[in-house]
């Protein structure tokens, strides 16, 4: 399963930088002879891609998109920096909580970045990384109200009007859980609170989002 490597920095054949399809030829295919980017992603996150001779780096740089090169770009801010200081391009950390508002800085500075396609697809990945932080704060507190609810009504998937009918009987026969389910319930709606401030700013945000990804024309 030998093929020249043209990724290699030492020259045509030489060195292989990489294990050919990934090190299982039989339910693998690799018909260009290069390691998937996806892969490549892979190993960036093990922090081998970070070890790479400078040489080499430009090398696979060259050779993929710039929307691949950005999605490596992604993976760790070590690879990040070195990504973007190869391709001599801006770097976003897609993982810093005030990443929307660099990018939306840094295209108020110059509108030449609106037309730079690794740009535009690292505000993709942080727009991506914003969403998936939301959906996972949204469904936190859901399974925390729901949790309350069930606890208080008894029943598994019990709505928000059994648990305070639940609450109604307590209260009509002076029940000794009148106490511990009066402050479930006053936990469950400081958490419904909480849940429509983040859809508030989940929206909010999504509009951002919206606005910059329609001022971005790479070419």
């Amino acid at each position: 399963f030998n093929s020249p490597d043209t990724l290699s920095q030492f020259g045509r054949g030489d060195l292989n930088a990489y294990a050919y399809c990934q090190g299982d030829p039989v339910n693998r295919s690799d018909p260009d002879g290069h390691i998937p980017v996806a892969a490549l992603a892979s190993a960036a996150r093990r922090f081998v891609f970070e070890e790479l001779p400078e040489n080499a780096l430009k090398n696979i740089l060259g050779r993929v998109s710039l929307g691949d090169a950005a999605a490596l770009s992604a993976t760790t801010p070590q690879t990040g920096r070195r990504v973007s200081k190869t391709l001599n391009k801006v770097w976003v950390d897609i993982n810093d909580p005030s990443a929307l508002s660099t990018i939306e800085g840094h295209l108020s500075t110059t509108g030449a970045l609106r037309h730079d396609a690794f740009y535009s697809a690292q505000f993709e990945h942080v727009a991506t990384s914003i969403e998936k932080g939301f959906s996972r704060e949204i469904n936190s507190v859901d399974r925390q109200t729901q949790a309350i609810l069930d606890h208080v009504a008894g029943v598994s998937g019990s709505s928000e009007l059994q648990a305070t009918r639940a609450l109604e009987r307590a209260q009509r026969y002076q029940s000794e859980s009148l106490t511990r389910i009066t402050e479930h319930m006053e936990t469950h709606r400081k958490l419904h609170k909480d849940w429509n401030a983040l859809i508030n700013r989940e929206a909010d945000t999504r509009r951002r989002i919206a606005y910059i990804r329609s001022t971005f024309n790479p070419r």
